[in-house]
C-alpha cells in the first residue's frame, strides 16, 4: 500500500526527526559538527528557517519552516550527506538511518512553545544532563542568550507567535525547567498533525488548493535521488502514476512497478 502523500507547504511549521539504525548517530564531536554544517547548507539551499534543534544519541529533532516547501529534498540532502561523511570517517558502509524521516505539521499558534519545550528538554529526560541549558548540542543555551547558536535561529518568529514574554532574558531558563503535564507526541493526529481537528481540516483544504503548485516535479525526484529510488519516491510520495514516471525516465511502466515493489520491500527489511 502506498504511504500517504507528504504535506509540503511553503512557510508551514514542521517537527522533523530521524533515527539511526546503529547504536549511535554521533561517535564524537566532529560527527556532531559535521551534521550542523550540513544542516546549515540545507537551510541555505532550500530556504529553511530553524526555530529549534537538538541532537541526541540515536536521533535528532528539528523545528523548521521550509519557505519554499521543499521538505523531502532538504531532508534527503541532510541525511544522505551526513551518512556519506559518517561512513567515510568510521570505515563503514550502508545506510545509517532507519526508514523514512518523520514530519509532523504543527499548529504554530497553539503548539510552537510546547513543541520547543518538548524538543529542548529531551536531553534531561534521557539523563544526559541535569538541565536542558547544559546540553551543548541543542539551541537551548543560545535561546537563553548564553552564547551564539551553532545553527541560525529564527528568533523573531518565536517572538511573533509567543509575544513579549519570550523576549525576557529569564524566560527560557524558567520555561525549560518546568515539566509538561502530558507528552506532546501523544497529541499527534494521524501521525502527521499536531493541532486540533479544525487545523487538520484547514491544512488538507490548503493542500488540495495548492497541490499542483507545491508538489515536487518529476525532475526534482530525478535530481534528488538515484534512479530506482527516485522512481519509487515519485510514485509513493509524489502521487505520480506509473505511466507518468515511465515517460519521464524513458522506461516501461512495468519497470517502474518493479522498482516500487523492490523499494517497499527494502524499507520493510530495514
Amino acid at each position: 500500500m502506498a504511504r500517504p502523500l507528504r504535506y509540503e507547504l511553503p512557510g508551514a511549521l514542521y517537527h522533523l526527526t530521524s533515527r539511526c539504525c546503529d547504536a549511535t548517530l554521533y561517535q564524537g564531536e566532529q560527527d556532531r559538527q559535521d551534521w550542523v554544517d550540513i544542516l546549515k547548507g540545507v537551510m541555505s539551499r532550500y530556504h529553511w528557517r530553524c526555530l529549534a534543534w537538538c541532537q541526541l544519541e540515536q536521533h535528532y529533532h528539528l523545528v523548521v519552516s521550509p519557505q519554499d516547501g521543499r521538505l523531502s529534498l532538504g531532508m534527503h540532502q541532510l541525511n544522505a550527506s551526513y551518512t556519506r561523511q559518517f561512513n567515510q570517517r568510521h570505515g563503514r558502509k550502508g545506510r545509517l538511518f532507519s526508514g523514512r524521516f518523520q514530519a509532523v505539521l504543527v499548529d504554530e499558534q497553539q503548539y510552537l512553545l510546547p513543541l520547543v519545550h518538548e524538543v529542548l528538554t529531551e536531553p534531561r529526560r534521557l539523563g544526559l544532563v541535569k538541565q536542558p541549558l547544559d546540553w551543548p548540542w541543542s539551541s537551548a543555551a543560545a535561546m537563553a542568550g548564553h552564547h551564539s547558536s551553532l545553527v541560525p535561529l529564527d528568533i523573531e518568529r518565536l517572538q511573533q507567535v509567543s509575544g513579549a514574554v519570550v523576549q525576557s532574558r529569564d524566560f527560557w531558563p524558567q520555561y525549560l525547567s518546568r515539566e509538561q503535564q502530558q507528552r506532546l507526541w501523544d497529541q499527534i493526529r494521524h501521525q502527521q498533525f499536531l493541532g486540533d481537528r479544525q487545523f487538520v481540516k484547514r491544512i488538507r483544504q490548503q493542500t488540495v488548493q495548492s497541490a499542483v503548485k507545491s508538489r515536487l516535479l518529476l525532475a526534482d525526484f530525478r535530481d534528488g535521488w538515484e534512479g530506482a529510488e527516485a522512481m519509487a519516491r515519485a510514485y509513493l510520495d509524489g502521487g505520480y502514476t506509473l505511466q507518468q514516471i515511465a515517460e519521464h525516465f524513458s522506461v516501461h511502466p512495468s519497470t517502474v512497478s518493479r522498482k516500487v515493489a523492490a523499494y517497499e520491500k527494502s524499507l520493510k527489511n530495514r
